[in-house]
């Protein structure tokens, strides 16, 4: 009895994050044409507060690799690919921590979605520099041209945290938790 357990935990863990793992590749989808803007971090961010830790690294790697390997627009490099699907999974790790907190308020959705979507810009500018780049000299200056484009993707981004995750949060308790 013990081990069917177990096996329906795990089986279920692999179905929410296999469908976590499509909404955020079809959430890409859908900003895919506005600049820096997307929603991708944010599935993911809100798979770490259903699935362990495990699971929601997972969830970051491979939504982050999905897109950019179904992007209209080509592959990515593959230093930029594994700093995208690094960025990803660390969005699932350290959200894994963050969600399960009990005193959390919009405040700190918003320093979180600003800090994370910093340090995923930080590694993929560094996997655009290591793609792009000859001059290994350049990097400081690569780097902060990278951050001056990617303010907007922080911005928005710590913004989406801030106003979506107790709506979603809510919802997800009420459908999922309360059976």
């Amino acid at each position: 009895m013990k081990n069917e357990k177990r096996s329906n935990y795990q089986l279920k863990n692999l179905v929410l994050a296999s469908l976590f793992i499509a909404v955020s590749v079809a959430l890409g989808r859908v900003l895919a044409s506005v600049p820096n803007i997307e929603l991708i971090s944010f599935s993911v961010w809100m798979s770490t507060y259903m699935l362990e830790r495990k699971y929601s690294t997972v969830v970051g790697v491979l939504s982050f690799t999905l897109y950019s390997l179904l992007s209209p627009y080509g592959i990515a490099p593959l230093p930029l690919l594994v700093s995208q699907a690094l960025g990803g999974g660390l969005i699932g790790y350290f959200g894994g921590y963050f969600t399960k907190l009990k005193k959390t308020n919009l405040i700190s959705y918003l320093l979180f979605g600003l800090i994370i979507t910093f340090a995923y810009d930080f590694l993929t500018n560094l996997g655009g520099f290591i793609s792009f780049s000859e001059n290994s000299s350049t990097l400081l200056k690569y780097l902060i041209a990278g951050l001056v484009f990617s303010l907007v993707h922080i911005v928005s981004n710590g913004l989406v945290f801030m106003a979506y995750t107790p709506l979603v949060k809510r919802t997800i308790d009420r459908i999922y938790f309360t059976q």
